[in-house]
């Protein structure tokens, strides 16, 4: 393993670090989509795939029958089921690696679990 050259907890920073040409950097497709589209930012390690994060909903049990959290829960679940928004218009470079046109790879695909 390499020594990493930068670290933050910013994915703001690591889009600009790449862009300033600074290294590679696992990115969002949400926070990069807009470089990828328009090159000023291209996808490499097309075959590997960050493994998706969840998105869970919490509340106490005595809440689970209520209506307001069901329809809460049910909605979340289907705005985050899919493929996200901000990659439908990345598919073209799907050929190309990155997980393009595929689930955010650094946000994740998300799952709502009104059980939990």
């Amino acid at each position: 393993m390499l020594p990493a050259a930068l670290r933050t907890n910013s994915v703001h920073m690591l889009r600009d670090f790449a862009l300033s040409g600074g290294g590679v950097t696992c990115v969002p497709t949400l926070v990069c989509g807009e470089d990828l589209l328009n090159g000023r930012l291209i996808p490499v390690l097309g075959e590997y795939h960050v493994p998706p994060l969840e998105l869970l909903a919490i509340y106490p049990a005595t809440h689970r029958r209520a209506l307001k959290v069901k329809l809460f829960v049910d909605f979340i679940a289907t705005r985050f089921s899919g493929v996200p928004e901000w990659d439908r218009s990345l598919g073209a470079l799907g050929s190309q690696g990155a997980g393009a046109g595929e689930r955010d790879e650094a946000a994740g695909g998300h799952d709502a679990n009104p059980e939990q």
